[in-house]
């Protein structure tokens, strides 16, 4: 990281107060009750329970109490905390996630396409990106595995996993009430009701009610006023059952429903050459110079580098949502081991009214596009899965041996249906309206997807007794068996098919040593696959019928975990290098985007994590990423020819470097409450949106400050009252978060991050 950045960083932590840190909570006080040393974090990386410092992964994780801190009630909101991690909300849905781990980046959204970061759900896999950002009631803990997870984990991924566990039940009454009320509208309600435990059965119930009116508005008439708007309710059952002393049963059911508007996609660029063409359409033509020329009407009031607030968008419609699921976990222990079953069902329904998502920035005087230059007739997707997992875990050779072995089994069938999507498209020296190409028009209209993949697995470590048995070695072996079916269904004939299949054999080595009570060391060679993918969105069957192959992945890592100074100090750091071969992409070409197979990379990256306790009372908490992403090849067809693009291409939404500086400060209690202040300094470097269209897409560096002042242990009667102001984006950076460069159709589009808002939290505990 470069001298400017981190003088910028302190410069920012020295002001005001500050955001929570990812310090944990500390066993060591000082007369006030104040942390003096860090605590040991219990997670479940490797499916068992284990600290943070003796898991030989690069993990991060985040309690409950660094959540709340936070404010973060979905995986959207770590982005930007994790050393090469970002998770993103794409344009066009508030529900659906872009996330990319180390640069091994997941962001299409369509139903054909594995997402390269799983993300887990109290252990049960959630399939596809779309719906995927969702808030969840209750939140216990998040973890952020980094690197491919080819092993353990339900399906087999190249970027990593995302962990979220959710509070179980405490068996006895208890009772929580959470508040927000911040800029722009924004309130959310949580309600949290435990209930005691009878015949051997707790229960608790968690209801959220949430909703975001957007900072920017629209004065069209055809579109809603609210943009980026979001009105969500969601619910979540828990119960857990002691059927006997050794069998016990988790039960879940959680559903989250509610509707709103995209994010405004603002006009980044306008080909100046294509005010020359006419506009060819089944109504009319529109000369060159002509007033109404929506080329001309774009370059002379559409484009600005600035974050705008009023926009006047004629295709903007409401994205309608319905997520459901169902998880039961059963476990069964005996003395030296346990039986886990751990079976998951999901549905998701998401429905998006006419005209769908604007994707032009304006409302352009075009008589066949009824004011646009790109009309989407509206969207609608239904998907629903099923996963069964059987775990056995236990230990042998008087503990020295630790194991897991286990089946794996998930199947998941969806459709997607899109209207006709209107565009200017270049064709023999006029733009032509895409009503006269034949369907389908390769812009992922009409497809249907049914997919079935099922994996045996195990992982052992040993502790030999030489070397004081500080020595750990683990071996993982993973094969895996993927089938695919895809239908393009809009051909207007017999709808085309694809089927294929593929399998995988994934081994992994780790060695770790405990170099000392407090400092451990580890090398690791892993392994990770994503299945192929049907290029849904092609415009013609020969297209369609070339599959991608199979990604597969080879990291090699070093890695510490140390605590110093009496655990005064953590450090935790990891260097890695990824050999990438048949690294699957979703190319952007003449407005579809097609899943394909880029070629060879190698990826070579660096993170740290550093948290300290200097003073009773004050936290310090330290990351950085560093990525290097070299393609070594990297061929795309183009119109039929493949072409070398490997000197030009970057990867997507993988920044160079990411830092983050927290500074938090617990003042002595008073008999009011626990007053602590803190202050949250992230950095992102420049990043592009697309491997390829990068001229007019890609966001700038950016770094926001947060700021929190909190008050806890409010004494009230029969609970405790707990009260946060918090100020985002402090500086009001304006700042691009994501973007479309449209190629050949003559334009970029580009949605802003949120400005500068303010808010407070209260909750109530009994």
């Amino acid at each position: 990281m470069s001298h400017a950045i981190i003088q910028r960083s302190l410069q920012h932590a020295s002001l005001v107060t500050l955001a929570a840190a990812l310090a944990l909570p500390a066993t060591a006080q000082d007369s006030a009750g104040r942390a003096v040393a860090l605590e040991e974090v219990i997670v479940t990386a490797q499916k068992r329970q284990e600290s943070l410092q003796d898991t030989p992964v690069a993990v991060t994780a985040f309690t409950s109490e660094s959540l709340e801190n936070l404010g973060i009630v979905d995986v959207s909101g770590i982005t930007g905390r994790v050393p090469n991690t970002i998770l993103l909300t794409t344009p066009s849905s508030n529900i659906s996630m872009s996330a990319s781990v180390r640069g091994v980046s997941s962001n299409e959204p369509s139903l054909a396409q594995d997402a390269k970061v799983g993300l887990y759900l109290d252990g049960v896999y959630i399939g596809k990106n779309s719906g995927a950002i969702f808030d969840i009631a209750d939140l216990e803990r998040i973890e952020v595995l980094r690197g491919p997870q080819g092993t353990l984990y339900g399906k087999n991924t190249t970027g990593g996993a995302i962990n979220i566990i959710t509070a179980r039940p405490l068996g006895e009454f208890g009772f929580k009430q959470k508040l927000t009320l911040g800029s722009f509208g924004r309130t959310r309600s949580q309600t949290t009701l435990d209930l005691p435990r009878m015949g051997g059965l707790a229960a608790k119930l968690s209801y959220l009610d949430r909703s975001y009116e957007g900072w920017a508005r629209n004065s069209n008439p055809r579109g809603p006023r609210e943009l980026g708007r979001d009105d969500t309710s969601g619910y979540r059952l828990a119960l857990n059952w002691e059927l006997s002393d050794r069998l016990t049963a988790d039960y879940s059911l959680d559903r989250t429903w509610g509707e709103g508007t995209s994010r405004p996609s603002q006009l980044s660029y306008a080909n100046p050459d294509y005010v020359n063409l006419p506009v060819v359409s089944p109504t009319g033509v529109i000369l060159p110079g002509a007033e109404n020329h929506p080329f001309r009407q774009m370059i002379e009031s559409g484009i600005s580098d600035d974050r705008k607030k009023w926009f006047n968008l004629d295709n903007v419609g409401e994205e309608r949502y319905d997520i459901r699921g169902h998880s039961l976990t059963l476990t069964w222990s005996a003395d030296n081991f346990d039986i886990k079953s751990i079976t998951g069902y999901r549905e998701m329904e998401i429905r998006v009214s006419p005209g769908g998502t604007d994707n032009d920035g304006g409302a352009w005087s075009v008589p066949v596009f009824h004011n646009a230059t790109e009309r989407n007739g509206g969207n609608q997707k239904d998907h629903e899965q099923w996963s069964q997992e059987f775990q056995v875990l236990g230990s042998a050779m008087d503990d020295r041996l630790e194991y897991i072995v286990g089946l794996y089994y998930y199947e998941d069938e969806g459709e997607e249906f899109n209207s006709l999507w209107d565009a200017l498209v270049p064709f023999n020296g006029t733009l032509l309206s895409t009503r006269f190409i034949p369907a389908p028009a390769g812009l992922g209209e009409s497809y249907s997807v049914d997919n079935t993949s099922y994996a045996v697995f195990g992982q052992a470590t040993y502790t030999p007794e030489w070397l004081d048995s500080r020595l750990g070695i683990t071996l993982g072996l993973r094969q895996t068996w993927d089938e695919k079916a895809a239908s393009i269904l809009d051909t207007g004939a017999e709808p085309w098919t694809v089927e294929k299949e593929w399998d995988s054999f994934n081994p992994s080595l780790t060695v770790d040593y405990q170099w000392n009570d407090d400092t451990n060391v580890y090398a690791k060679v892993a392994t990770g696959y994503t299945a192929g993918s049907h290029p849904i969105r092609s415009s013609s069957q020969a297209a369609f019928n070339l599959t991608a192959d199979p990604e597969e992945i080879v990291n090699y890592e070093l890695g510490i975990k140390s605590d110093w100074l009496d655990r005064r100090l953590r450090v935790n750091a990891a260097t890695f290098f990824y050999d990438y071969t048949d690294l699957q992409i979703a190319d952007f070409q003449s407005g579809s985007t097609v899943v394909t197979n880029a070629g060879q990379a190698d990826l070579t990256g660096f993170e740290f994590e550093v948290t300290a306790l200097p003073l009773p009372g004050l936290t310090v908490d330290l990351t950085y990423g560093y990525l290097d992403y070299d393609y070594n090849e990297y061929f795309v067809t183009l119109d039929g020819v493949s072409v070398d693009v490997s000197d030009t291409a970057r990867a997507s939404n993988a920044p160079r470097h990411t830092a983050r500086l927290m500074v938090n400060y617990d003042f002595e209690p008073t008999r009011f409450g626990a007053l602590s202040a803190s202050l949250e300094s992230v950095y992102t470097d420049e990043y592009r949106f697309n491997p390829r269209q990068f001229q007019h897409d890609s966001a700038d560096s950016r770094n926001l400050l947060n700021a929190r002042l909190n008050l806890a242990d409010i004494p009230v009667a029969a609970g405790s009252l707990r009260a946060g102001l918090w100020g985002r984006n402090l500086t009001d950076k304006e700042y691009r978060e994501y973007g479309i460069d449209f190629g050949a159709i003559g334009h970029a589009i580009n949605t802003y991050g949120e400005p500068r808002s303010f808010g407070i939290d209260v909750m109530y505990e009994y």
